[in-house]
């Protein structure tokens, strides 16, 4: 509960920062599970870039702030859940792929704060999307690891390299909608009584530090980034050996 007050808060205040420490994570994790390269067979490359290019198709085209559609709450729920059985993959990861994070935190927050009916449904029914896919999932992927694991860590490791397109710090708006669902592109100049940033973001498009339309906190955001890609190396390394 704590995190999830604290992180909703930081990423409407330095989402650069919180998105580079995302991006280090996510792209430590890629590197630490590949072995050397040297020992990745023709086949397994296949699948790494297999993974990398389903990756990101997956995010070019998934809606930068998610959905409130119940059934894609549920699917959204179902497929993160897979995380907790998946090497190398977290919870986050997964909703940041389907561009739900924000909005599971945002409601997280309005049903503990306020009792919001609408936010408590949507947990609900996102908590029983995880259900049914732990269930479902977990027997799946045993049967695949059994077979064919070195095929399937290549593959996750390339779904991991493709999504970093979309925890990419800099990133501006280029599509907006109103309530009434009228879409807003840049060219298409809004009536005077909308104001853009009332609109619901559509799209994203990455840019460089020095196109951002705020502050970039460039050496802010380079400096965490590193700092989450170390907590990576750092941590397994925390695991007492055995002795003898």
């Amino acid at each position: 509960v704590f995190s999830v007050f604290v992180i909703t808060g930081l990423i409407e205040t330095y989402p650069t920062v919180i998105w580079g420490f995302f991006f280090g994570l996510i792209a430590s994790s890629a590197i630490w599970l590949l072995p050397p390269i040297h020992k990745i067979t023709p086949v397994n490359w296949a699948l790494l870039v297999l993974g990398t290019l389903i990756a990101w198709l997956i995010v070019t085209i998934s809606p930068a702030n998610g959905s409130t559609y119940l059934p894609y709450v549920f699917m959204s729920g179902a497929i993160a859940i897979c995380a907790l059985v998946l090497p190398g993959i977290s919870g986050s990861f997964i909703l940041l792929l389907l561009g739900m994070y924000t909005l599971v935190l945002q409601n997280f927050k309005a049903a503990i704060a306020e009792f919001d009916s609408a936010a408590i449904l949507l947990l609900a029914v996102f908590g029983i999307g995880c259900l049914t896919g732990l269930l479902s999932f977990s027997r799946i992927l045993h049967w695949l690891f059994r077979r064919y694991k070195s095929g399937i860590i290549h593959l996750l490791c390339g779904f991991i390299i493709g999504s970093l397109w979309k925890v990419w710090p800099w990133r501006n708006p280029n599509a907006w909608i109103s309530e009434d669902g009228t879409l807003f592109k840049p060219g298409i100049t809004p009536p005077p009584e909308v104001r853009l940033d009332e609109l619901k973001v559509v799209s994203e498009i990455n840019i460089l530090p020095t196109a951002y339309f705020e502050d970039p906190m460039t050496g802010l955001t380079i400096a965490i980034t590193v700092v989450g890609a170390a907590i990576i190396w750092f941590f397994p390394r925390l695991r007492s050996e055995p002795k003898g």
